[in-house]
Formats: C-alpha cells, sequence, structure tokens
C-alpha cells in the first residue's frame, strides 16, 4: 500500500498533465467497478437488468451528470448515489485543474514566458531601450510588400510595457497591437534564449545597449550566451550556420568589442557592431556641408524608402558603366568582391563584373534582384573616371557648439571635407582639452570657454560662418540636451540682418519625437540619435555585408553624396533621369535622383522618368572628394 501511495504521489507531482490523466483513469475506473456490480447484482435500470455495457455507460454519465439520479430506483439508487458523489469530486478536480492550467497558459503570455513555437529564418531582438520602438518600426517597413518579417523580442522588461509602447508608435499603427512576439527574460541566460527566443534557428540577433555602467560587460555575457545557446563554440560550424549578431555599442570599445568579433569569427559566429555615437557624429559631418543631406541619408538608411542592396550582377551586364546605363529602375554606385568583401565605391566604368556583386540603391530586395528592366540597347560608360574630375574641397568656416565624447571624432571627419585654409570655431561651457587632433585643413582653431555664458556670446557674436553644429550634450538627460539645442538653435537663426547667420545650422538630437519641435526654420537638417541607431542596426541584420560599404559612405573617406545645383534653370522643356546620368558620369559621378522645387526628394527613379526643368532643384550625386592643391 506504501508503494502503491509512493508511485501515486510521485506522479502527482509531475504536473498538471499527469494529475489530469489519474483523474481521468479513476473516473473510468469507477465506472467500470459500478457497472461490474450492477450486471452482477442484475440491479434495474429504468426497469430492466442492463447489460455490461449499458451499465457502463449509464454510470459513467452519473459521474458527470449529476441530474440522473432522480431517475434511479431500489438497489440502483444507492449505487448511482455512491457512484455521483465520487463522480463529482473527481470531474469538479478535474474541471479546476483544467482552469488552472488555461489561467497559468493565459498569464505566461501575458508576461511573456509563455515558450514561443518551434520557428527559423526570424529575426530576434534582445533587449530593450529608447531605440527599441524605433528598431522594430524599421523591421516592419523591411519586408516584402505588406508581410511583416518573423521577429521576436526578448528583455527583462515587462511585456505590457513594451506592447503599450509599441502601440504608442504612430508609424506602426495597428501592427503594434500584435506583432512582434514578445517575451520578459533574461538575454544572458540560456535556457530563455532557447525557450523564449528559438536563438539558434535565428536568422540574425540584434542587441541592443542598456544604457547603463556595466552596458558592454552585459552585451558580452548576451553574447557568450549566444554562442552557448547556440551549441558552441566548435570549430566544425560555418557561418551561415549561425545567426548574424548585431550589436549596439557606445564610444571606443575596441579593446573588447574587436577580439570578441575575431576570435568568434574562427567558430562560424559573425558578428557587426553599430557604434552608434561614432554613427550620430559621422552623419552630423556629412550633412553639415549642404542643406537638405539628411533627407538623402535617411532615405538612404531607412526601408521606407530606396536603401542600399548587394546583388549579384546580371550575367548579360559584364562591366560597371554597362551597369550603371543598363540597368533602369536601380542606380549602381560600387562594387563588392563578393570572396575578399573588399568595397569599391569608385570602380572605372570598365571594371568588369565577374568575381563582383554591385552595390545597388533600389525600392526593395526583389526591384534590386529583379531581371527585368534591364536594357541592353543603352550606351554603356566606358573607360576610366579621371581624377581631374573629383570635386574639389570648398573652404569653410565652421562654428561648434557644445561638446561631447564624439567631438574630437567629429573635428577629424569634417576635415576630411574642408579645404585648405579653413578654420573652426568651438565655444563651450566648460573648458575642454581636446588633446592633440588630426586636423590638416582647419588649420585655425579656436576653442572658447566665454565668461560671460555660451548664449550670451552666441548673442554678442558677428562673425559669419558657413556652416554651425549644435552638439548634443551627453553628461545630462536627453531631455535636457534636447532642451539646450532648441535654445541654441533660436540664437543662431535670429531676425533681422545684423547677426552673422551661418549658411547652414545642423544640430544633434537625442529624443526622436523633439525633432518635430524645430522646424527647418530652426535648423536645415537635424541628426536624430536614436533613429540613425536604429536604421542601421535594422539593415545590418537584414543585410550585414552592407557592414563596410555604410562605413566608406559615412566614415572619414573621400566618398561621399553632394547636392548640385540645377544646371538647366532658364529652361522650359524637360530632362530624363538617363539624361541626367549620362551627364553627371562626364564628372565621373554617379547621379542617385533629384529633389524638387518642392522639397520632394526621388532617389532611384526610372530612367525614362522626366522631370521638367523647372521642377528640378537639386540633383543627388555620389561623388568623390579631392583636396586642391
Amino acid at each position: 500500500m506504501a508503494q502503491v501511495q509512493d508511485r501515486i504521489d510521485r506522479a502527482l507531482v509531475r504536473g498538471q498533465i499527469n494529475v489530469i490523466v489519474w483523474l481521468g483513469g479513476a473516473a473510468l475506473l469507477l465506472a467500470l467497478t459500478a457497472a461490474l456490480v450492477e450486471t452482477m447484482l442484475h440491479l434495474a435500470v429504468h426497469g430492466h437488468a442492463p447489460s455490461f455495457p449499458e451499465a457502463f455507460w449509464q454510470s459513467l454519465v452519473r459521474t458527470i451528470d449529476p441530474g440522473q439520479i432522480t431517475d434511479d430506483h431500489a438497489g440502483f439508487a444507492i449505487v448511482g448515489l455512491v457512484i455521483t458523489i465520487i463522480g463529482l469530486l473527481l470531474i469538479t478536480t478535474l474541471i479546476s485543474l483544467v482552469n488552472n492550467r488555461i489561467e497559468r497558459r493565459v498569464e505566461g503570455i501575458r508576461r511573456g514566458r509563455d515558450p514561443i513555437p518551434p520557428r527559423a529564418d526570424h529575426i530576434v531582438l534582445l533587449g530593450w531601450s529608447d531605440i527599441g520602438s524605433k528598431v522594430i518600426e524599421e523591421f516592419a517597413e523591411s519586408g516584402i510588400s505588406s508581410e511583416l518579417v518573423d521577429m521576436v523580442v526578448l528583455a527583462n522588461h515587462s511585456v505590457a510595457d513594451m506592447r503599450h509602447e509599441l502601440q504608442e508608435n504612430d508609424d506602426l499603427g495597428p501592427r503594434g497591437a500584435h506583432w512582434p512576439v514578445l517575451r520578459s527574460g533574461t538575454t544572458w541566460d540560456t535556457r530563455d534564449l532557447r525557450r523564449l527566443a528559438s536563438i539558434a534557428t535565428s536568422r540574425a540577433v540584434v542587441i541592443l545597449d542598456d544604457n547603463t555602467t556595466d552596458g558592454l560587460a552585459n552585451t558580452v555575457k548576451t553574447v557568450m550566451a549566444i554562442v552557448a545557446a547556440c551549441d558552441g563554440p566548435s570549430h566544425d560550424r560555418q557561418a551561415h550556420e549561425h545567426p548574424t549578431i548585431v550589436i549596439e555599442v557606445l564610444g571606443e570599445t575596441n579593446d573588447l568589442v574587436d577580439p570578441l568579433r575575431r576570435r568568434l569569427a574562427r567558430f562560424g559566429f559573425r558578428i557587426v557592431t553599430v557604434d552608434s555615437l561614432a554613427l550620430r557624429t559621422e552623419l552630423a559631418a556629412q550633412v553639415s556641408r549642404r542643406a537638405g543631406l539628411s533627407q538623402v541619408f535617411q532615405e538612404i538608411l531607412n526601408f521606407s524608402g530606396e536603401e542600399l542592396y548587394l546583388m549579384e550582377a546580371p550575367p548579360e551586364v559584364a562591366t560597371f558603366g554597362q551597369a550603371v546605363t543598363a540597368l533602369r529602375d536601380r542606380v549602381s554606385i560600387g562594387t563588392i568582391d563578393a570572396a575578399g568583401g573588399q568595397v569599391n565605391l569608385w570602380p572605372h566604368w570598365a571594371t568588369p563584373l565577374a568575381g563582383s556583386s554591385l552595390i545597388l540603391i533600389a525600392s526593395n530586395e526583389a526591384a534590386a534582384a529583379s531581371t527585368d528592366g534591364i536594357d541592353m540597347a543603352a550606351p554603356p560608360l566606358e573607360g576610366g573616371r579621371p581624377s581631374c574630375c573629383e570635386r574639389p574641397l570648398e573652404t569653410q568656416h565652421l562654428l561648434v557648439v557644445g561638446w561631447n565624447s564624439g567631438a574630437v571624432h567629429l573635428l577629424e571627419v569634417l576635415d576630411q571635407y574642408a579645404g585648405e585654409g579653413s578654420s573652426v570655431t568651438v565655444v563651450t561651457s566648460d573648458p575642454v582639452e581636446p588633446g592633440p587632433l588630426k586636423l590638416e585643413s582647419f588649420g585655425d582653431q579656436r576653442f572658447i570657454c566665454p565668461t560671460i555664458g555660451v548664449q550670451a556670446w552666441l548673442d554678442l557674436e558677428r562673425d559669419h560662418f558657413d556652416h554651425a553644429i549644435v552638439l548634443a550634450d551627453d553628461a545630462v538627460s536627453p531631455a535636457a540636451s534636447d532642451a539646450s539645442a532648441f535654445v541654441t538653435l533660436l540664437s543662431l537663426r535670429p531676425a533681422g540682418d545684423i547677426h552673422g547667420n551661418p549658411t547652414t545650422v545642423v544640430a544633434q538630437l537625442r529624443q526622436r519625437e523633439n525633432k518635430h519641435l524645430a522646424r527647418q526654420s530652426l535648423a536645415d537638417d537635424l541628426v536624430v540619435g536614436d533613429a540613425v541607431t536604429a536604421t542601421t542596426l535594422a539593415q545590418l541584420a537584414m543585410n550585414p555585408d552592407l557592414e563596410h560599404v555604410l562605413h566608406d559612405i559615412l566614415g572619414d573617406t573621400p566618398y561621399t553624396i553632394e547636392l548640385v545645383a540645377n544646371p538647366y534653370l532658364g529652361r522650359t522643356s524637360s530632362v530624363s533621369f538617363e539624361q541626367i546620368t549620362t551627364a553627371i558620369a562626364l564628372h565621373g559621378e554617379i547621379a542617385l535622383g533629384w529633389i524638387k522645387t518642392d522639397g520632394t526628394l526621388k532617389l532611384s527613379p526610372h530612367k525614362d522618368e522626366r522631370i521638367a526643368h523647372t521642377d528640378l532643384q537639386q540633383i543627388v550625386v555620389f561623388t568623390r572628394l579631392r583636396r586642391t592643391s
């Protein structure tokens, strides 16, 4: 008897399913026992002695429906009463357990602790921060047509809070109410990664920095947890067998991140890093040169319009110059070596495409890879791209207001785009010691900490600056940093002619929602840190091979995007994008699109599409800058 009791106890503690099976078995056993008694004693049911199957059925019905007892008489009434009492205990317990299991299931889903069904080739976002909603917004636009990418979010946050934030995102609309799958857990717990994110079968994993002092340490732990969850490290695994890991880092972390990347690459893990601080700085340097460049970079980086793709060239397209003219509905800007990953953003027109992939700007992945829209009759561009046609650097006088951890890198990048004889003036509220700067063009460098305060100095300053950059303050909260930027912008753009207004004004903002508070009358371009980081993380998760392409376009390299004034002023007819492409190619440059007089940007228009001369304001070109001698 003790052994039976022990077996029953062990069965009960194994889970609710076991208990339900035991209760169901007990109900059947009760009905069988009662049927045997009724058959052996010939107890009458409804006036006649039942057969064994009928007695079993009548007994089983009474365990479920106690109302049947009112029809029982004589000896069967006693048996029916016993069956009904015991059956009520069994069935009510069974119903209670089933109900409890359903409630636990619902609670698990609500809390985000319910294991996800098996899935593959999905995107996993680990961690949650201010940019979490924006990252998901970008992935929402990355699908083909209206189809959403399969995505799972695992973070040490409440699922209800994350879902509420997604529903508050107007750009997500109703999609935020049911997509993506949200789970709450620890990002460096291998059990959570397996149960709640199915990490090993995912396509890519994006790790967000948690904005704490241990942010980098937590990121490294998360990476190692992913490796362990994928049954690594193992030397016999290839890169395509593991998900790509895209991590957000803040500032100089190369001493830890670079060795991590190199060493895990030996085990088939590919890690792509996005330095949000450097990215914000490099983009600010790019857009400060020309008003309107911000919308061009935003269009290329995000998924809502035209973006970058890497695709094999059609077999009939032999050279890069032929790709520029023959591909009618996309724009070729460079090549990347298929074997070594070497990026070439300035190939000669006669460069053969064998063994290389094209770097394209297209509306979506399907358009980039399409075999349609190819006109082999279009005359190809031939020969080289002479260096004499490279666009010369302009002498400029730059004003920088504020200082942060990326300011030195900003000045060094800006120096690459400034001509000889340029100057830079940095105004800060506290004295700064930038150390030795690697500046060649900014021969005149002034660092000013006015005793009357930065805002008062700006009100009194009468010198003219070509460009002004208002830096975000990383030492205060995002709200306080943006508030200070707004006040500074008001000083840089006052009414009247007595002030030496900068030609272009660019501001760094830390909160995306604040960009609507600084209209174009205050700043020509805004660099919103979280939006830039979010779009880049999403782009690299979907296409990690773009890592070096984006670095060469945004970093301190001679390659850049320029806005060329309408060369057709005074004419009243129209011009096709093919004609624009051919004309721009005479300077060794590639036409990317145009900006209309109403400010509308169009990248990668069809080569046959025409625009009226009176509607054309600027041509967007991809070019290479050179220093004047």
